[in-house]
């Protein structure tokens, strides 16, 4: 539901609950183990990267469609682990 739904509008005061999520997110990562070996440590390097960016990550190399598109978006990945040695 909107806040607006709820009869909140701004200005107004709330109060919420919040709790600590400490599930563990886990991202498959594709078969690019071979591209990864020139960089030093790219497995470490993907994993000290948040959920998220991973995922990012991940994503952008699944969703392509033509393996051109994925060969340029593994060597962008590539060059962000680079990046992080």
């Amino acid at each position: 539901m909107r806040i607006g739904q709820r009869g909140v509008v701004t200005g107004d005061d709330v109060e919420v609950d919040v709790e600590v999520d400490t599930v563990p997110r886990m991202v498959v990562v594709p078969r690019i183990s071979h591209s990864v070996s020139p960089c030093t440590g790219g497995r470490h390097c993907l994993r000290r990267l948040s959920y998220s960016r991973r995922r990012e990550l991940v994503l952008s190399v699944e969703s392509a469609k033509k393996a051109e598109t994925r060969v340029m978006r593994i060597e962008k990945v590539l060059a962000v682990l680079r990046e992080m040695t």
